[in-house]
């Protein structure tokens, strides 16, 4: 399952980023059908599914200003509505006109009359008995018509248009409903843009996007906070950033997975339920703590306890999913979706806790299964990633030079010279720490075949950073290697596959110029860092030349970048120029698998001693916290305190074939002392976890 669910998780993702969010509150909601009819029937101010309500509001500070006002806006209003952009106007129409629009249309009137009077009068009382006109009715055409006042429109306000006009200390506003389609509506907000600012627009879905805008925008701020928070927290709890990273990696996860989810099925937060997702936030906060815990209980004491880690968390989530999951049955369209934000939410954060945590603790902690002797950690990741990146562009830059390599001695010369320069560039910009020991005073002045213990891929470069005349003797693999491959052949840095003795006839010209030859006699990487059998072509190859034989010991690469890993770890390097081996030496014997022999055991000596040197007490320990590092805070605090307790008995405990420790401090005092002394046998003995 774990496969799928890795691959899921970047598609989840990307649709994640494009859930949308609901902020018509209308669709959360609940009315019987002849209740929202009625509404809707009464007001007008509920939305059908084919139409908006745009708003618009004239103000004034008293009514005479809001009414000149609207009656701007009603010829704005009118001629969309010949445009076809309106679909129906809600308001005081021309029942309250103002006193500049009476006031034009009695002009009107008057004009109207001033020629046409006698007319009129003629033509009434020639139809007013056919008709039953009153006599009377003619004095309405000698009447001085005056404008009416707000207080003759009162009855007509509080009566009918009262919902269309409120008023308040600051003075007077008129409210006109326009219907209109939603495609339409930015258009017919735009066509009252130059009306001032005593007349306002908007979409009504823009008081609703605005509410739910603001609360989503708070809701991501918040959720941004509270995960930092709950980061920073998880780190100072565990004391390491790791198991942090491993708790907080499944709540991200389980978020995208919810927004994912949510929008391949055509669901969409909105302003109820986006609020219950800080609970499912926390829930899977609290899964992915403890499946930590069961994981870190099992590295540290051995017991098989996440199964019973993940059965809890499983009822703990059936719960939840059973008690707030069943709102999906309900009729309430916000309960409802609370239901299905819950049993997707929850879904999700138990996958996540169940599958991230472990997956992410393994890759730190084990390997094949097997729990790794030092745990990765992300700085050493970090680390890794950085060191690679200077390195293939280092092989770039170094494989650009050798194009104009020539084959003239000079020319190879400053090639060397070149790389070597790289090399020690390389050391300064990554974490390593290189440190040459040449009590002996070699100058490389005169060539040798200088051996050396191999057990990292750093023992080429850190050799390389040290002198430029050294030419290595590679596999075939290093050979083909198609980052570096072709200018260690540039460079005559030979395959042994050549054969030592067609080797002693391409190397000869080289060493006369003044090149020495390095060689790994054990002929591959130590994976445990011991000193293995030695091949006797580097012995035979020095016979062949009638060089001397120049033994290095190289200490810490091997913990550095360890073979058959791909994570560096920090760490410093100890190079040690050891006293020649001169050609009539008593270790060279008549045959050169004798003589192999007796520099292995020489070799031993050196190594040995050197060990020493660089492993005190402040190493070895270091060394021994490292493989505490997912133990837990209080585990490692007591383990580093035990320890410095008991520094003067650990450095002073005789070494004897087999060393007894009690069952104290997890056994980290009888590791440390197998460091000291990787030749004792160590024993602890009681029930320690």
């Amino acid at each position: 399952i774990v496969i799928p669910v890795l691959l899921l998780t970047p598609v989840l993702v990307y649709f994640g980023f494009k859930t949308e969010f609901d902020s018509d509150l209308h669709n959360i909601n609940f009315m019987e059908p002849d209740v929202r009819e009625e509404a809707s029937h009464t007001f007008g101010l509920l939305n059908s599914d084919s139409t908006v309500s745009v708003f618009v509001t004239c103000t004034g500070s008293n009514m005479e200003s809001a009414l000149r006002k609207y009656e701007e806006s009603s010829q704005i209003s009118n001629r969309l509505m010949h445009e076809n952009l309106i679909c129906k106007v809600s308001g005081i129409g021309n029942f309250l006109p103002s006193q500049q629009l009476q006031n034009q249309k009695i002009e009107m009137w008057n004009n109207f009359l001033r020629n046409r009077r006698d007319t009129i009068i003629g033509a009434v009382r020639s139809l007013k008995n056919k008709y039953n006109f009153a006599e009377s009715y003619l004095d309405y055409l000698n009447k001085e018509i005056e404008p009416l006042e707000v207080e003759d429109f009162r009855y007509l306000i509080e009566n009918a248009l009262g919902n269309y006009i409120h008023q308040d200390s600051t003075g007077m506003a008129i409210v006109t409903i326009l219907k209109v389609r939603p495609d339409d509506s930015d258009r017919v907000v735009e066509a009252f843009g130059g009306l001032g600012d005593d007349v306002s627009v908007y979409d009504e879905r823009i008081v609703s996007r605005s509410l739910t805008g603001l609360l989503n925008d708070n809701f991501n701020y918040v959720l941004f906070t509270a995960g930092l928070i709950v980061f920073v927290f998880l780190w100072i709890s565990f004391g390491n950033i790791e198991l942090s990273l491993i708790s907080f990696v499944p709540l991200t996860v389980s978020w995208f997975w919810i927004l994912g989810i949510m929008y391949l099925g055509g669901i969409r937060f909105n302003i109820v339920n986006i609020i219950l997702a800080t609970f499912i936030f926390g829930q899977g906060d609290d899964y992915a703590v403890f499946m930590t815990e069961g994981l870190m209980y099992e590295y540290s004491r051995g017991k098989k306890v996440l199964a019973s880690f993940k059965n809890s968390v499983a009822v703990s989530a059936l719960i939840m999913f059973v008690g707030i999951g069943s709102l999906i049955l309900a009729g309430h369209p916000a309960m409802h979706s609370l239901g299905i934000v819950v049993i997707i939410g929850m879904f999700s954060v138990v996958v996540s806790a169940f599958i991230f945590p472990p997956l992410l603790f393994n890759f730190l902690t084990k390997k094949n299964g097997v729990c790794r002797q030092v745990p990765y950690s992300l700085r050493n990741i970090l680390f890794s990633i950085y060191d690679y990146f200077c390195f293939g562009f280092g092989c770039i830059f170094v494989y650009i030079r050798s194009l104009f390599i020539s084959d003239a001695i000079v020319s190879k010369r400053r090639f060397h010279r070149f790389t070597q320069i790289c090399a020690k560039v390389f050391f300064k910009i990554v974490p390593v720490r290189l440190r040459f020991h040449n009590d002996f005073g070699e100058t490389f002045a005169k060539p040798s075949v200088i051996v050396a213990n191999h057990s990292s891929f750093f023992d080429v470069l850190a050799l390389l950073s040290y002198n430029p005349n050294l030419l290595f003797i590679t596999n075939e693999r290093q050979q083909r290697n198609p980052l570096y491959g072709k200018f260690l052949q540039k460079a005559d840095n030979y395959a042994v596959s050549d054969g030592y003795d067609s080797l002693a006839e391409k190397l000869r010209s080289l060493v006369d110029s003044g090149f020495s030859i390095v060689i790994f006699p054990e002929g591959t990487r130590s994976a445990d860092g011991k000193i293995h059998r030695f091949h006797q072509g580097a012995f035979q190859l020095a016979r062949n030349l009638g060089l001397e034989i120049l033994p290095v010991v190289i200490h810490g690469a091997g913990h550095c970048y360890a073979k058959n890993e791909v994570i560096l770890r920090h760490s410093k390097i100890d190079i040690f120029f050891e006293k020649r081996i001169a050609t009539d030496s008593d270790l060279l014997s008549d045959t050169v698998l004798e003589t192999a022999r007796n520099i292995r055991h020489y070799f031993l000596d050196l190594y040995e001693k050197r060990r020493q040197e660089c492993v005190d007490f402040d190493y070895a320990k270091a060394r021994v916290m490292e493989r505490f590092m997912y133990k837990g805070a209080d585990i490692i605090h007591t383990v580093s305190k035990e320890l410095d307790n008991r520094r003067e008995s650990i450095m002073n405990k005789p070494v004897a074939d087999t060393a007894i420790f009690g069952d104290t401090c997890y056994g980290a005092d009888a590791l440390l002392f197998r460091f000291l002394h990787p030749e004792a046998r160590v024993v602890v003995e009681g029930n320690d976890e």
